[in-house]
Formats: structure tokens, C-alpha cells, sequence
């Protein structure tokens, strides 16, 4: 990737940090683009000095995780520049943070495909932005974010409603089980005991008499 959004929040406050011209020579040939962070903060609220020394750290990572494995050259981000564009626009509360953030995602967004070449964002300026623009952006934001919302409602009730599968009344330890016929020596054992009986039972009369 030539460019990474990365959202920051920290403090209940939102900025946008930006990872530019990952894909340029490092350094740079020709005083062309080079390696660089962009920071967007609506409020100057973040400590840009750590998001460069994280950023910078996962970056290093990332390079000699994947990208020397694939034959590129090992690099050195551990000194790489951020730089705040000029006339950044600042929010006038305490809550569009995270919609100046949006704003400032679709602002770079427009202007990599607007441009016939790559262009080199270490100019990049955000568009200014009034209130009322801000205002509208917000309840655009939360007519998406309601739609989200009901969609993944009627998509966990359609799942919910679904009838499970029926059980297998036929087989199991309700079915009954077929009868045991008796073995051979058992009903030979029956009938001897009982023509036993009956002999005992006649030289009792013969005594007698």
C-alpha cells in the first residue's frame, strides 16, 4: 500500500494520521516523494512526537516482517518526518472530531483519484470546511450509521427466525427393542423338570398301594 489511514483516539478526542509513499526509494531520487507521516488533528490536541515514534516503530516491523522476506532492501523508518499541512481546518465544539476526521480521509481520497499522476502528498491541504457543511456531514454520517443499524437488526432476526432442523424421532433409546427367544438348553431344562414331576408323582402312588 502506497498510503495507510491510521484513526488515532486518544483522550475522547479523534485525529488522522496518514502514512504516505510507503512504495517510494527510500531515500527519495530526484527530490521526488519520500516516506513521510501526515498528522490531521481538528483540535492540535494529540502529541504528534509519539504518533510519529509509534508509527515510525510499526513501521520498521512491518518492513522486516514481510518486506525483506520478499527481497526488498532493508529500510530505516526510525527517522522518518511528519509534517501538519498548512490551514488544517479546526472544529468549533467538542464532538465533530470524529467527523472532521471523515472528512479528512475523503478530502485525500478525492484527491489521489483526481489526480492523473501520483501526486505528492507532502503538499496535500485539506479543502476548508464551514459549519454548516460540517453540520450536514454529521447528519449524513447518522443516516448511514441508523441504516447500518437496521439492516444488521433485520439480518439477525431473519437468522433468529429460521427453524431448526427436526430431530430424528425413529432411531434412539425410545425405539423398542426386539423380543429375546429363548435358547435351546433352557426350554429342554423346562420340559425335564416338569416330566421329572410327573414320574415323581407316580411311584409316590405306587407306594402307597
Amino acid at each position: 500500500k502506497d498510503v495507510v489511514l491510521v484513526p488515532v483516539n486518544e483522550a475522547n478526542h479523534w485525529s488522522l494520521a496518514v502514512i504516505c509513499h510507503l512504495n517510494a526509494p527510500h531515500p527519495p531520487h530526484n527530490n521526488g516523494p519520500a516516506p513521510c507521516i501526515m498528522h490531521l488533528d481538528s483540535l492540535d490536541l494529540h502529541d504528534r512526537s509519539r504518533i510519529r515514534r509509534y508509527l515510525s516503530w510499526f513501521l520498521q516491523e512491518a518492513w522486516n516482517d514481510r518486506m525483506v522476506s520478499y527481497g526488498r532492501d532493508p529500510a530505516d523508518f526510525s527517522r522518518i518526518p511528519l509534517f501538519v499541512p498548512d490551514h488544517v481546518p479546526k472544529q468549533q465544539n467538542a464532538w465533530d472530531c470524529g467527523v472532521y476526521l471523515v472528512r479528512f480521509a475523503q478530502d485525500l481520497v478525492h484527491e489521489l483519484e483526481s489526480a492523473a499522476d501520483a501526486p505528492n502528498l507532502c503538499h496535500f491541504c485539506p479543502r476548508p470546511v464551514s459549519p454548516q457543511e460540517i453540520r450536514q456531514h454529521r447528519s449524513s454520517l447518522l443516516g448511514t450509521c441508523r441504516k447500518l443499524q437496521a439492516d444488521y437488526t433485520k439480518f439477525t432476526r431473519r437468522a433468529l427466525d429460521q427453524p431448526l432442523p427436526p430431530k430424528d424421532s425413529g432411531v434412539g433409546s425410545s425405539a423398542a427393542s426386539p423380543p429375546t427367544p429363548s435358547s435351546p438348553s433352557s426350554s429342554s431344562t423346562t420340559a425335564n423338570r416338569k416330566s421329572g414331576g410327573k414320574k415323581v408323582n407316580k411311584d409316590r402312588k405306587k407306594n402307597e398301594r
